[in-house]
């Protein structure tokens, strides 16, 4: 009881982050197909309570728990089989899934019609229990079946093809929800066995159907255990980038301090103007887009300070100490060059970030704007030697360590 309360806790959990994401992208039809699958999970423990109370007490119910917890079934493997249909892509996907949906509403219109051509007494009723005589029961079960083998077998399928595809934080949980899948469509095809034989009037012996109830017991756990495996461990491993990003961002800031008011037409985006489209106001979404607004502006103003790094003598492969002494001479240098506009704009090399960004401007339009303004002839060199983002970063954070170390002069000695 406890493991199954822990199970439905982690469904709601994981739904509800899920949930949030959708908010954040509501166009992903992969993410519509996870949260409508999770959705119908935590639907289905309700149902099948419902369901199992009507079957106990057959003078309580009409059959309606029964149907819709089996329609509701069949929805959600029909959403994860959506899910991976999405996510693997194909020119023909979308026209795939209508034919998938025009399946599940033709199962769904047929066991209804089945369910209610049932005698009311006899629509409440378990697979065990259910009198299979009774045509109607038995084309429930037999239709319902026929589906469950269809979609799981499909999705399982799916399901290993794309963790096939995926690192290994998916592959692990995606291959157990597959075999667990695969487990259900042998389980089912052995159940629409059953009902056929039941119908014509034989019997299934107990070992047999014992067998069958213990391969649901084990393979709908291991279903569950493999799709929430998968989706947790994305989930920490969407937690791990936030936190490195949010890091790394921190951990950028000396080097931007020093570049963005030396080249505040660099930035990408104002802070005042900033505008965001589905999404892009998240918490989660800002601090990635915050890292590598950062991270592009420190590597773009490298690349306009390289002719003054060059001429100071700047390399990548030299101590900290010596990275830092060459980057405050080339700054110190690039605004030698601009000294009169600076005056003329009132620059302040102590006043704050943006502040000094502001002033930069207008002394970057006067100098552009006087008759004797000749563009700097000198071409960029490379200053990050590396063409991998990885490895260009940790050289932005090496150099930006050193300059946090290794202040300008006139500033140690202050």
């Amino acid at each position: 009881m406890m493991l199954w309360l822990t199970v439905h806790l982690i469904v709601y959990g994981v739904l509800a982050v899920f949930l949030v994401r959708l908010l954040r992208d509501p166009r992903n039809p992969a993410l519509w197909a996870v949260v409508a699958c999770l959705a119908l999970q935590a639907a289905g423990y309700w149902l099948q309570e419902l369901a199992y109370a009507d079957a106990a007490d057959q003078h309580q119910g009409n059959g309606l728990a029964k149907l819709a917890q089996n329609v509701v079934l069949h929805a959600k493997y029909f959403a994860l089989a959506l899910f991976f249909l999405f996510s693997l892509g194909g020119r023909h996907a979308r026209r795939r899934a209508l034919r998938e949906l025009a399946l599940l509403l033709l199962t769904a219109v047929l066991i209804s019609t089945a369910m209610y051509t049932t005698p009311p007494a006899l629509r409440d009723h378990s697979f065990s229990t259910a009198d299979m005589s009774v045509t109607p029961i038995a084309a429930f079960y037999l239709l319902g079946g026929l589906y469950f083998i269809h979609i799981l077998t499909l999705t399982a399928r799916w399901a290993w093809q794309y963790g096939a595809e995926s690192d290994r934080r998916l592959r692990a949980g995606l291959r157990t929800a597959a075999i667990g899948m695969a487990l259900q469509a042998l389980a089912s095809l052995l159940r629409a066995c059953f009902v056929v034989i039941r119908w014509s009037g034989g019997t299934v012996p107990d070992p047999v159907n014992t067998t069958t109830l213990a391969l649901l017991i084990v393979a709908n756990p291991l279903f569950i255990a493999g799709l929430l495996l998968a989706l947790t461990r994305t989930q920490l491993a969407r937690l791990r980038t936030w936190t490195r990003h949010r890091r790394h961002w921190h951990q950028l800031r000396p080097l931007w301090e020093v570049l963005h008011p030396l080249y505040p037409e660099a930035t990408l985006t104002s802070h005042a103007g900033e505008t965001h489209t589905h999404g892009q106001g998240w918490p989660a979404t800002r601090t990635h887009r915050r890292f590598w607004r950062r991270y592009v502006e420190c590597r773009d103003g490298l690349v306009q300070l390289s002719p003054d790094l060059a001429e100071a003598g700047y390399d990548p492969q030299a101590p900290p100490a010596e990275q830092a002494a060459a980057l405050h001479e080339a700054v110190r240098r690039q605004l030698a060059s601009r000294q009169p506009y600076l005056s003329l704009a009132g620059y302040d090399p102590r006043a704050p970030v943006e502040q000094r960004a502001e002033t930069m401007r207008e002394a970057l339009r006067r100098q552009r704007a006087a008759p004797e303004y000749e563009p700097d002839p000198r071409s960029a060199v490379p200053v990050l030697t590396s063409t991998d983002v990885d490895a260009d970063l940790d050289q932005l954070l090496t150099l930006s360590q050193a300059v946090h170390d290794h202040p300008p002069p006139d500033e140690a000695r202050s």
